[in-house]
């Protein structure tokens, strides 16, 4: 099997789960706004939002069902976080324009620089050996890994996802990155799920492959 083939295969059983939602030139570029303002490092009212959504002809009723089951938020309602990127400490350092922010797992920093379309730095601790994975993302390909022997876990849920709640406990506490394929072997060996190992530039395709329809959107009629 080449590595294309086992992208694309990852990919579809992605698609099947509703990963990542399917989004509309509109939406798509709300999603784009509202990830630039995360990366500010301040919270996002849900006033800006609505603010956002009518200069791209959202309804409030629209915008309302995508912040209540795809964005963290703080106790005031102000989002925090989206599609991975968020402003709450986690253990994947995703630094960009030199803010310092954070990933939910591993995998969402290989596909956010491709949604910014900018640069960024990535450090985690590997959760078996304790190194230190430095990593720099371009919004074309990957820069450049440390050590270069990292390795990508991804499972795929066996259910769809429908919430921030599932994907939190079904797929980011499994999706990390590892120092090595041993570490990685060696910290799910006892654990529920038996995961895929991938390289850091097949996690990017991954994302690529994934996100190119959102992408698209984005940039349509620029």
């Amino acid at each position: 099997m080449t590595k294309k083939i086992l992208i694309d295969e990852i990919a579809s059983k992605f698609r099947m789960i509703g990963m990542p939602p399917d989004l509309d030139e509109r939406a798509s570029k709300f999603l784009e706004v509202i990830l630039k303002e995360v990366t500010k490092g301040s919270p996002v009212t849900q006033e800006k939002c609505y603010e956002i959504a009518a200069e791209l002809n959202l309804s409030k009723e629209e915008i309302r069902s995508f912040i209540e089951t795809s964005t963290e938020r703080d106790k005031q309602g102000r989002i925090l976080g989206l599609f991975g990127l968020t402003q709450n400490e986690y253990a994947h350092k995703f630094e960009i324009d030199g803010e310092k922010l954070y990933a939910f797992c591993g995998w969402d920093t290989l596909f956010l620089p491709q949604l910014l379309m900018k640069t960024a730095k990535v450090e985690v601790v590997d959760h078996q050996s304790k190194e230190t994975i430095k990593i720099e993302i371009s919004p074309e390909k990957v820069l450049s890994i440390f050590p270069p022997t990292a390795v990508l876990s991804i499972v795929i849920p066996e259910v769809e996802i429908e919430n921030l709640a599932q994907v939190y406990g079904i797929f980011c506490s499994n999706v990390h990155f590892f120092a090595s394929e041993k570490n990685l072997r060696d910290w799910f060996e006892h654990r529920e799920y038996n995961p895929l190992v991938i390289s850091i530039e097949e996690g990017f395709a991954l994302g690529t492959s994934l996100f190119g329809n959102i992408i698209e959107n984005i940039h349509a009629g620029r």
